[in-house]
Order: C-alpha cells, then sequence, then structure tokens
C-alpha cells in the first residue's frame, strides 16, 4: 500500500510539472513596473519599445497588439516588429491579464523576438495583474 501512494505521488508531481510553463527569459530579463515607468518618463532618450500583447488596459505609449496566444494575434505582433531594423533596441512586452508567471501570451511574443534575433527582449513583472501593479499604482495609462 505505501508503494501505491508512493507512486500516485510521483505522477501527480509529474503532471503538476508538465504543466508549469517553462519561461524562455532569464531572470535579468525581467523589468519591474517601477523600473518601466521610470524608463518611460519624457525625459528619457533611450525609451524602449513597449507591446501590449495581451487583452489588459494600455501603458501609455505602448503598441497594442492584442492576445499573441491567438495566431491572427501572432501574426499582427510578428508584422509590428518585422520593420524594426535595429535588432539592438530595448523592447518590452505586456500582457496583464494574469501573472507574469502563467500569461498565455509573453511567451509566445518573447520568443518570436528571440527567435528574430532581438538582443534586448524585456517582460514587464507582473505580480497580480495589470490593474493593480501597473494602472492602481499610477504609472501612465493611454
Amino acid at each position: 500500500m505505501k508503494h501505491l501512494y508512493t507512486c500516485i505521488l510521483f505522477f501527480a508531481a509529474a503532471i503538476a510539472l508538465a504543466q508549469t510553463p517553462v519561461d524562455p527569459w532569464k531572470k535579468e530579463q525581467l523589468v519591474k513596473p517601477e523600473q518601466l515607468a521610470e524608463e518611460l518618463k519624457p525625459s528619457n532618450a533611450n525609451k524602449p519599445l513597449v507591446y501590449n500583447v495581451g487583452p489588459m488596459g494600455q501603458i501609455k505609449g505602448a503598441v497594442k497588439i492584442g492576445a499573441v496566444s491567438d495566431p491572427k494575434g501572432l501574426q499582427k505582433f510578428n508584422e509590428a516588429i518585422a520593420g524594426i531594423s535595429d535588432k539592438n533596441k530595448a523592447i518590452v512586452v505586456y500582457c496583464g491579464c494574469c501573472t507574469s508567471q502563467n500569461c498565455p501570451n509573453i511567451r509566445p511574443a518573447f520568443q518570436s523576438l528571440k527567435e528574430k534575433g532581438f538582443k534586448h527582449i524585456r517582460v514587464l513583472e507582473i505580480e497580480h495583474g495589470y490593474v493593480e501593479d501597473w494602472q492602481g499604482k499610477g504609472y501612465p495609462v493611454d
């Protein structure tokens, strides 16, 4: 009986691990909301390009793409980034429909940028959601 419980526990752990999304970015490629808000101030000459790749609210100055977990949304995103010739341009993607850890939209966007050779890609680190982590803190919105 003890062996059966061990097998069940092992099986449950394997399923949980299989459902945990693997992040294609490194920890240093996450940007906190307060840091991005600072980078987007009008006085900053080196503002990153920001892409909203989800269904949530709009950060001021971001390019609204929509959900890239949908093939049409991913195609729209790929068309938008096709015009960027400088592969060293700083780019930030965000969604905010949920936490960055669980978001179905930022992984395909990040992966697409990576595959196209962009070197300075970051993900806005959303711990709770767009409303709480960006809008609720008074950061700039459109």
